[in-house]
């Protein structure tokens, strides 16, 4: 059955593309160009030197001083702090994929593992400032606001799933902390290679992603014209169509959320972990959800802090419009997934939840 409805799905998007060929070519130059224009040259170096920073071995006391934090807030070792750090400054895949290589490397329990994960599922600096604050909102400010509220989202979502009395006493510490030692041994002459090679591929794909789902995305709005249905399919798209309307709020659920292309990306690491794909969609709507309310409070409290060019660069200012009916029919379709999710489990190991 399962395997029928990926087959229906497959043919559908098949049949769509050959239906909507000019638009789905529009989308694909309209993405290769900002791909060309901000993506490349925001994120390679970004990722570069985040990528060459990870391969480093990481402070012994660093690593003890953010246990301090972790363990009683999340039930985390000190030796994810990598994970947090190039999570939250790197981007979306870097916070997952140095989750999955300290699990690897026997840094990492899986559990501990599987808890950074899905709490740095974060956009990161480049991502979240540079290109959707400076690049597509035109304010810097913009940026730093949604960046901000991505990471509280995640930090509360993350206290509502894990923050637990038996944080304070967890069994395997003596263990996570005996492979501190291994986690410091790296070849810091191959490192500076390795991080480029991997920019190179890591922005290859990125790219690849964003060019098929944008041609994707502009078939649908074709079809289907709603806009909202952009933020669930590509977040670089969800973002342009939020600049578009001037709804800054639904800019931080957008980014929080990541869309069908990043959880594509990110899902190979989060099932090598144990993670369900139901677990982390719940994580991702609620982490969307604070995002989304962290940033409407503020805009509220302080309307003119953040002044936001909406339409296409070069546009008029107008006062941030926030589209209630467009969230709420974005986040039924999120819950939405999420309920179609439960209804098809994986199959179950005795440590994936």
């Amino acid at each position: 059955m399962k395997n029928n409805l990926i087959l229906f799905g497959a043919a559908l998007l098949y049949f769509l593309l050959l239906t909507g060929s000019d638009a789905a070519a529009q989308g694909f130059r309209s993405a290769l160009w900002q791909c060309a224009d901000a993506i490349v040259p925001t994120l390679f170096p970004l990722m570069a030197v985040t990528g060459f920073l990870s391969a480093l071995p990481t402070p012994g006391v660093v690593c003890r001083l953010a246990e301090r934090v972790l363990r009683p807030l999340f039930g985390i070792s000190g030796n994810a702090t990598p994970v947090f750090l190039f999570g939250a400054t790197g981007g979306y895949v870097l916070g997952v994929g140095n989750a999955d290589a300290l699990y690897g490397s026997g840094a990492l329990s899986k559990e501990d593992a599987k808890k950074a994960a899905l709490i740095n599922v974060h956009p990161g600096i480049g991502f979240s400032v540079l290109l959707t604050g400076a690049s597509v909102f035109d304010s810097a400010k913009a940026g730093l606001l949604l960046y901000a509220a991505v990471t509280a989202g995640n930090l509360l979502t993350g206290l509502l799933f894990f923050c637990r009395k038996e944080n304070l006493n967890p069994s395997g510490e003596r263990q996570s902390r005996a492979k501190e030692k291994d986690s410091g041994q790296a070849n810091v002459s191959m490192a500076l290679i390795d991080a480029v090679k991997d920019a190179v591929t890591g922005v290859s794909v990125l790219c690849g992603w964003i060019v098929l789902f944008a041609s994707l995305s502009a078939v649908f709005e074709e079809k289907i014209s709603f806009g909202p249905f952009r933020v669930l399919l590509e977040v670089t798209d969800g973002v342009r169509f939020c600049k578009t309307a001037g709804n800054l709020p639904l800019c931080a659920a957008a980014l929080a959320f990541g869309g069908a292309c990043i959880s594509l990306q990110l899902f190979p690491a989060l099932s090598r972990l144990g993670v369900r794909m139901r677990t982390y969609l719940l994580f991702r709507l609620l982490s969307g959800t604070f995002a989304y309310l962290f940033v409407f409070g503020f805009l509220k409290c302080f309307p003119q802090a953040i002044p936001v060019v909406s339409g296409t660069v070069g546009g008029t200012l107008r006062e941030i419009t926030l589209h209630r009916r467009q969230l709420t029919a974005a986040l039924a379709l999120m819950a939405a997934t999420f309920m179609r999710s439960l209804s098809r489990p994986s199959p179950r190991e005795p440590d994936t939840w």
